[in-house]
């Protein structure tokens, strides 16, 4: 009789698993793609027509500007023609078959800059183009329909946002002003909506907020804050809702490998599974409903430009 219940037991043990192995979204997990060619430590990426763009200016002894595309059906890397400029802390953004680079620092002197570039997918060609009405760095950047939107970051009117018509070439200054002034914060787009995730605020502590900007109405409203104050953390939308992963906190001195996860009725944030190591200031992207985390740094502060990977992992729900 022991030895039939133990069988019957096993049995509802092996089919219990079975039927959660089958549930949607229990077998999410990160796997790891091609590395690219250079370990930076802070990068920036776009994703644009099946096609992810990683692109780092020169920022300091050890590195050069890299410009690279990523297939994921192929797991493969090409390099393109790097900016033509050395640029540190920049924003960029693609859309329209274009990718644009605006402000930064110029690498060496560590000005701030409002000059701005344009890469054609089609041509493979860089070609500046009107300057941002004020110096940023460490801002962030969206593009949806023909439209460029410029948020944040450190220099000129910060709690304003700019805008930058793809098609006419002009800038504009639009009204109202951000709920609150961040840098280095996670940025990504829903449809109309702008997400931005987390950052540094203007004294320097790490956001728990998530403010969502529609380019509609102009209007700005409030997501779930996050369970965790994160800069530079990275943030995409999938099948199944928003996704934040990593990041660090100035405060603590710490780098998080966490993964935060908003469904789309969700009233709290929920934990994923975290990243295999670490980050902050990677480069980030949406590819077939993937999200992809490219490169970035370990450590924080000081250490950051010594602990630069060139790694790359990819979650699917």
């Amino acid at each position: 009789m022991v030895y039939r219940f133990m069988r019957f037991l096993f049995t509802v043990v092996l089919a219990f698993g079975f039927v959660l192995a089958s549930v949607p979204g229990l077998k999410a997990e990160w796997r790891s793609g091609v590395s690219f060619s250079q370990a930076v430590p802070e990068a920036g990426a776009t994703s644009s027509n099946g096609t992810v763009y990683l692109l780092s200016g020169s920022s300091g002894t050890g590195f050069k500007r890299f410009f690279e595309a990523y297939n994921i059906v192929e797991d493969g890397w090409r390099p393109l023609t790097p900016i033509p400029v050395d640029r540190t802390q920049f924003a960029v953004a693609a859309g329209s078959g274009q990718i644009v680079v605006t402000g930064g620092r110029v690498a060496g002197s560590f000005e701030a800059t409002k000059s701005s570039w344009m890469f054609s997918t089609a041509k493979s060609y860089w070609t500046q183009i009107s300057s941002m009405p004020g110096r940023r760095y460490e801002h962030m950047t969206a593009i949806i329909g023909n439209f460029l939107y410029v948020f944040g970051g450190v220099g000129d009117d910060i709690d304003k946002i700019y805008r930058y018509n793809l098609g006419s070439g002009e800038w504009s200054i639009l009204p109202g002003k951000m709920p609150l002034t961040l840098s280095q914060a996670g940025i990504t787009v829903a449809g109309s909506d702008i997400i931005i995730a987390g950052g540094m605020t203007a004294t320097g502590q790490a956001s728990y907020e998530i403010h969502v900007f529609n380019v509609q109405s102009l209007n700005w409203r409030r997501l779930p804050s996050l369970p965790l104050g994160l800069i530079a953390p990275a943030v995409g939308v999938l099948s199944d809702g928003i996704h934040v992963v990593g990041g660090y906190s100035n405060e603590l001195q710490k780098t998080y490998d966490l993964h935060f996860w908003l469904g789309d009725k969700g009233s709290k944030w929920q934990k994923k599974q975290p990243l295999p190591e670490a980050r902050h200031h990677t480069g980030y992207g949406v590819l077939n409903d993937q999200l992809l985390i490219m490169g970035g740094a370990v450590g924080s502060g000081f250490f950051a430009p010594f602990t630069a990977t060139d790694t790359v992992y990819i979650f699917k729900p």
